[in-house]
């Protein structure tokens, strides 16, 4: 393209960008320049002539294939309609754009309807700013869309689409009509995985559509793109692209970088999201309201902070981005919540670990320490021993008792005979159902018991 049509500015309704069409590369140049030679004050559509050979980059080589391709692009541009979404989710025909071609001059003539002024002209939100050189260089029919539907996010940084969505907008579905009931044949042969259109393996869709749409956008455009494959188990249902400013291809005087939506208008657009959002402490969810307050503090080139502040607060594109932001804040104060307490819990268990053992010795230790005192049981105990211990050598055993000199494990087995013998209620459910794990586990869960639960029983083991 010629120099003069690089630097038009096009300004585009974000309705015309989300409306469901494929155009071939060519008659997305053909737009894009007359979109480009609008005026906002001008009061009925002209007809724009532009050169067959201007549509070509300057270095192809001219002959009678690029007019061919021209032709044939305009013979389905002559009354070109283009649909657009309406509430109900239903698509509305709408006439748009007159075309034809001049043979002897060799030009295109081009011409926008009457009936879409209020998509064209006098936009008051809604709308997205760009050059035409962003696009100029684009091979890919699809590029142009793919561009547009993330131009129109760049300052969230992000968009996130279903495949349903962006089959839609690139127009490769087929057969369905713009009727409820095509609506909803749509929307079962989409959930059962049988939808008609080209590509239905996300794997070709991934590979024609959006890698050649990223590589041409990262190489041309202002702007650099990457995505993620969302899924539902192994399918790809959406996709999440990632959006930043190509500084590699933008110069001083490239200063279109806005998406301006509703409350806005050409002239004097209000201000937009903060390109780097502003980093909140985690412990800090901050109201809408403080969000701008700091935002407008990082702005040292605002004359009138209060008055840049009330265009903030009714900027919508600003209240998503502070939506996002307290969302990911909360989500981060939560992880960081969690991450603690689970620390704590680790530190209790450790605690409750140490409590378990010094239970234990402080029940049987004095039982056991009863053995060379209680002769009188001695006989008791060696019943006992006869009934719970088929191992024990009983004669050395007896003549040990004898001498009174029992050994420690001896001694750990008269503890035990006391226990069973004299214990506490409490004293016999902990030792002879002694488990670690099972005193950590209702004891825990006796220390997180709130206020509204039933009280703990007094005995930790009374479910034994």
């Amino acid at each position: 393209m010629k120099q003069e049509y690089l630097d038009l500015v096009i300004v585009k309704s974000n309705k015309l960008i989300e409306s469901k069409n494929h155009f071939s590369v060519i008659q997305q140049r053909i737009m894009s320049i007359a979109f480009g030679m609008l005026r906002p004050d001008q009061e009925k559509f002209e007809w724009i002539h532009i050169p067959y050979l201007d549509l070509f980059d300057t270095k192809t080589k001219k002959g009678g294939s690029q007019y061919q391709i021209v032709k044939d692009a305009l013979r389905e541009m002559s009354a070109l309609s283009i649909f657009i979404q309406q509430d109900n989710g239903l698509w509305e025909s709408v006439p748009f754009l007159q075309a034809a071609g001049d043979d002897v001059a060799k030009t295109v003539k081009v011409r926008f309807v009457e009936n879409a002024r209020d998509l064209l002209l006098n936009l008051t939100g809604n709308f997205t700013k760009y050059l035409v050189k962003s696009i100029s260089k684009f091979e890919s029919s699809y590029s142009f869309k793919v561009y547009e539907l993330c131009k129109q996010y760049v300052r969230l940084k992000e968009r996130e689409e279903t495949l349903l969505f962006l089959r839609e907008r690139l127009g490769v579905l087929r057969g369905y009509e713009d009727t409820a009931a095509g609506r909803r044949r749509l929307q079962q042969d989409h959930e059962e995985n049988k939808l008609n259109t080209l590509y239905p393996e996300f794997r070709d869709f991934n590979a024609k559509i959006l890698k050649v749409a990223q590589r041409e956008i990262n190489k041309h455009s202002d702007i650099y793109i990457e995505y993620e494959k969302i899924r539902q188990g192994r399918s790809v249902t959406s996709i999440k692209f990632k959006i930043r400013l190509n500084q590699a291809n933008i110069e001083e005087e490239d200063v279109v970088n806005v998406s301006v939506q509703k409350g806005q208008s050409i002239q004097a657009a209000a201000p937009t999201p903060p390109t780097k959002t502003i980093d909140i402490p985690h412990q800090e969810i901050l109201s809408k309201e403080e969000y701008a307050n700091q935002y407008v503090e990082q702005q040292k080139s605002v004359k009138n902070p209060s008055a840049y502040k009330s265009k903030l607060m009714k900027d919508p594109n600003f209240d998503e981005q502070y939506q996002k932001v307290a969302k990911q804040t909360q989500s981060k104060k939560k992880a960081e919540i969690a991450k603690s307490e689970k620390q704590q819990e680790e530190q209790l268990v450790e605690k409750l670990k140490a409590e378990y053992g010094e239970e234990f010795k402080n029940i049987r230790v004095p039982y056991c320490e009863m053995a060379n005192e209680n002769v009188s049981l001695l006989d008791d105990f060696l019943e006992w021993l006869n009934a719970n211990y088929s191992g024990v050598d009983r004669r050395r055993l007896l003549e040990r008792v004898g001498e009174r000199e029992l050994q420690k494990s001896d001694w750990i087995k008269f503890g035990t005979f006391m226990i069973n013998r004299q214990g506490t209620e409490y004293e016999k459910r902990f030792f002879m159902n002694a488990d670690p794990k099972l005193y950590i586990q209702m004891r825990l869960a006796e220390l997180h018991s709130t206020p509204k639960a039933k009280p703990a029983k007094k005995s930790v083991f009374s479910g034994f």
